[in-house]
C-alpha cells in the first residue's frame, strides 16, 4: 500500500530530511511507496533558499534510490490561487476535500504556531483542507495545511529543539487546559490516532519533573 506523508520545513526537521537520505536508512524503506506532500509553504519560487520544497528536495529527495511521488505547494502563484490549487490536488488524490494523510511531521514556531498558523489567524473555513495565511515574519505570504488536515491525519508527530521553544513547549504539555495553550495553534493538535513529541533536553528544559525522564528525552 501507499504511504501518505506531510513534510515541513524549517531549520529542525533538515538534518532529519539529511539522516534518512543516508545509508542505511535510504536502503532500508521502499520510496517508491510514498507520497509526499506538504504542511505549508513560502510564497516564493520553488528554487528560493525559503521554500521548503527546496529544503526536502536538497537534504532528501536528492539523495534517494528511488523517487516517490511528490505533491509540492506552488509557492510561486499567488496564496490565493496556490491554496486553492493545492486544495484540488488533494482531492484529486484521496477523492474527497480532505485528505487523510498517515503521518504529519510538525515543527514547533517559538510563538506557538505550527505549519503557517500562527495566534492570531482567523480560523480558516471549515471545508477547506488547505489556506493562505500571513507570517509575521518575512517571507510573509504563506500556504497551510488547516487544522483540520492536520488532525485528519493517522499519526501526528512533533520534532522540537532548542531552548527558545521551552516555554510553549511547556504551556501545552503541561497544562493544555490553560489560557495560553488554548490560543496556541500548536495546542489544537489532536490527530485520529497518535500524537508523537520528540524534544531534545532544551526543549524541555521547562517542564515538570515528571515529564524529565532520560528515556524519554533525547
Amino acid at each position: 500500500p501507499t504511504v501518505s506523508i506531510a513534510l515541513s520545513g524549517g531549520s529542525t526537521p533538515g538534518p532529519l530530511y539529511a539522516r534518512l537520505a543516508s545509508a542505511p536508512y535510504r536502503h532500508l524503506i521502499d520510496w517508491s511507496r510514498l507520497r509526499v506532500f506538504w504542511c505549508d509553504e513560502r510564497c516564493v519560487a520553488p528554487d528560493d533558499a525559503a521554500s521548503n520544497y527546496r529544503l526536502v528536495v536538497d537534504t532528501l529527495l536528492h539523495d534517494l534510490p528511488r523517487m516517490p511521488e511528490v505533491y509540492r505547494m506552488k509557492g510561486e502563484l499567488p496564496p490565493g490561487l496556490a491554496a486553492q490549487a493545492y486544495q484540488r490536488d488533494l482531492a484529486e488524490v484521496f477523492g474527497e476535500p480532505r485528505p487523510w494523510f498517515d503521518l504529519v511531521l510538525l515543527g514547533l514556531g517559538g510563538d506557538g504556531h505550527v505549519a503557517s498558523l500562527f495566534p492570531g489567524s482567523p480560523p480558516g473555513v471549515a471545508s477547506r483542507a488547505v489556506v493562505a495565511t500571513q507570517s509575521p515574519l518575512p517571507p510573509h505570504p504563506r500556504i497551510s495545511l488547516t487544522l483540520g488536515a492536520i488532525n485528519a491525519a493517522h499519526d501526528v508527530v512533533f520534532l522540537v529543539h532548542g531552548g527558545t521553544k521551552a516555554a510553549i513547549v511547556a504551556a501545552i504539555l503541561a497544562d493544555p487546559g490553560g489560557e495560553q495553550a488554548r490560543n496556541l495553534p500548536a495546542a489544537q493538535v489532536r490527530p485520529q490516532g497518535r500524537l508523537t513529541w520528540f524534544l531534545d533536553r532544551a526543549a524541555a528544559a521547562h517542564l515538570p519533573a515528571e515529564f524529565q525522564r532520560a528515556d524519554t528525552i533525547a
